[in-house]
């Protein structure tokens, strides 16, 4: 029987491919030997570029080639002689509407996120959970509109009056009366902008 080619070329590509993080910090190690060496210069700017880019730019560790990314901005610098630094993040807003998705995890800090399966290359559909669930669309990489809605489930089965506030404070814009669900027992659900 003659093996399936396909196949046998698909197994040998995943093999190739399924690289993790240790594999790249080995081969930052073998193209960079001071890594590996505790107290060398090279390394001690390694670990000062890994604490910054850990608080600045938390997404880099998503790719596994992290290690050996690294190790190469260090040894940039290193060679002209100028501190590595972790990239510049955008400056934060204080309100929600028309920041950026960067800006809007750094607001949102300590929320829990996913992105919505309702997303689309023209609209981006994100949900931030905490005591209640926020509804951010973001057009052109900038928040076009927001929904607030109370979580029953998780025990909120409304949203008081303060934090109401709070959260109309975070947003950066106010509903308007129609955009605004309540009844007797508080508010449940709000809408600002494009929702």
């Amino acid at each position: 029987m003659k093996p399936n080619v396909f196949i046998l070329a698909l197994v040998a590509a995943t093999h190739l491919y399924a690289h993790t993080a240790a594999d790249y910090q080995q081969q930052a190690v073998a193209k960079f030997p001071e890594l590996g060496r505790a107290g060398t210069p090279f390394h001690a700017k390694f670990i000062e570029l890994y604490t910054a880019t850990k608080k600045s730019e938390p997404d880099t560790f998503k790719d596994t080639k992290w290690p050996l990314t690294l190790a190469e901005r260090v040894a940039d610098a290193l060679n002209s002689s100028k501190p590595p630094t972790a990239k510049t993040p955008e400056p934060i807003t204080a309100k929600i509407m028309g920041a950026s998705k960067e800006q809007v995890d750094a607001i949102l800090q300590g929320w829990s996120s996913r992105e919505s399966r309702r997303s689309s290359a023209s609209k981006r559909i994100y949900y931030y959970t905490k005591d209640v669930d926020l509804i951010v669309n973001l057009k052109d990489d900038r928040v076009v509109g927001v929904a607030v809605v109370d979580r029953p489930g998780a025990g909120v089965t409304s949203i008081s009056e303060s934090r109401y506030r709070e959260l109309i404070s975070l947003i950066g814009q106010t509903p308007t009366d129609v955009d605004l669900k309540k009844d007797s027992s508080g508010i449940h659900e709000f809408y600002i902008g494009d929702t």
